[in-house]
């Protein structure tokens, strides 16, 4: 009997040790999906950015203004 109780004793703490490491796991996966999501959005900020002077540039005022120097 005793042993018995030893064996589900090691298998109970096998299996919190495991559980903990998928939970340790999932942390690192939702720090780097934080990680990644923030990363997109200054990339879309950027782009947005880069957008408005590319279309800034390409307007007639601007076209004029550069020809006329």
């Amino acid at each position: 009997f005793n042993e018995l109780v030893g064996t589900l004793h090691n298998i109970i703490a096998e299996v919190r040790s495991g559980s903990q490491q998928i939970d340790l796991g999932g942390q690192h996966i939702a720090n780097a999906s934080q990680q990644l999501a923030s990363a997109a959005s200054e990339q879309a900020s950027n782009l947005q950015s880069i957008s408005a002077s590319l279309e800034e540039m390409s307007s007639p005022a601007f076209l004029d203004w550069i020809m006329a120097d």
